[in-house]
């Protein structure tokens, strides 16, 4: 959140927030559970991917990269499965899957 520049300031820092705990699968809002998203992509989508290192496991970061871009859909589309769906060229099953999967965890 510190390196965020959060150009909307306040507002965007409540709205983020507001999505995050929306979408959260705990009571605590961990760094995975925010929705953070910049307006306007990069140039280079895989600029920011993470160096392979020791201890790296591409399986953790795929399972939460597929996570995130479910929650962003979510939150774009208010919470609206179906356009979700659309907007991640996946089928409705599959996000309802996702968000049944996201209310079952215990907090």
């Amino acid at each position: 959140m510190m390196t965020y520049h959060w150009p909307g300031n306040v507002r965007e820092l409540a709205h983020v927030l507001e999505r995050s705990v929306l979408y959260a699968r705990y009571d605590v809002i961990s760094a995975a559970d925010l929705l953070i998203t910049e307006d306007q992509p990069t140039k280079d989508m895989f600029a920011a991917l993470p160096e392979p290192r020791e201890g790296f496991s591409v399986e953790e970061y795929l399972e939460q990269a597929r996570k995130q871009l479910f929650l962003r859909a979510l939150a774009a589309c208010k919470g609206n499965q179906s356009e979700a769906a659309e907007l991640l060229g996946v089928s409705k099953q599959a996000v309802n899957k996702f968000v049944a999967g996201q209310s079952d965890n215990p907090a």
